[in-house]
């Protein structure tokens, strides 16, 4: 019994002799009552070795040694020792010679192509992300780029620090001091330095008239 596995090589070992150049195999489904045939060269002397190639599921060339035999399960084939390699009609006046009748032949159809996994790859790009504070849309970085974002004072000067889920900035000390100018009666005074806006303050004016 030979047995063949869809898309692989298999041999064909004969114990003949014969002067021809070629063989023509004719293989015949029990199932389906279908010939498929092809023509190998006649490759060794008792010995004679033949190296047959099931395509499946590619289309097969059969002058180049290719079969498909489908569907699976037993099949019959039978071996004509011939000099051309291209007659495949075994009734033809192409003189040759039987030498192989109704070998046993069995198709697995369990068989599944074993196909390399490819991973899978991503097509395109996403939508640009956008990043607010406090409300405030502030960037739109594209897709695999970065934003950089500064928190800064008045004087641009960078304030704050990553607290571990936010951004903190300070609320007292000398965040933002300025001077605070008093005019009384349109004449400026003397200013209040140094006024912290981040804290409440108080600043007394004392008037006094002579």
């Amino acid at each position: 019994m030979i047995h063949v596995t869809p898309g692989e090589d298999f041999r064909v070992v004969l114990h003949q002799r014969t002067t021809r150049t070629h063989l023509l195999l004719v293989f015949y489904s029990l199932s389906t009552c279908t010939h498929v045939r092809c023509i190998v060269p006649a490759t060794g002397d008792d010995p004679i070795i033949a190296v047959v190639s099931d395509t499946s599921p590619t289309a097969a060339v059969a002058l180049d040694g290719e079969v498909v035999l489908s569907p699976g399960g037993e099949w019959e084939l039978t071996v004509y020792a011939q000099s051309s390699d291209t007659d495949l009609d075994e009734t033809s006046n192409t003189a040759r010679d039987t030498i192989a009748g109704k070998l046993g032949v069995f198709v697995d159809s369990s068989c599944c192509a074993i196909t390399a996994y490819t991973p899978e790859t991503q097509v395109g790009t996403c939508d640009p992300a956008t990043v607010t504070i406090n409300g405030d849309e502030v960037a739109t970085p594209a897709s695999g780029g970065t934003a950089a974002l500064l928190v800064v004072d008045q004087t641009d000067a960078q304030v704050g620090s990553w607290n571990g889920t936010a951004w903190e900035v300070n609320t007292g000390g000398t965040a933002c001091p300025f001077d605070l100018i008093v005019n009384v009666d349109g004449v400026e005074e003397d200013a209040v330095a140094d006024v912290d806006p981040c804290v409440d303050n108080t600043v007394n004016v004392n008037i006094s008239y002579s």
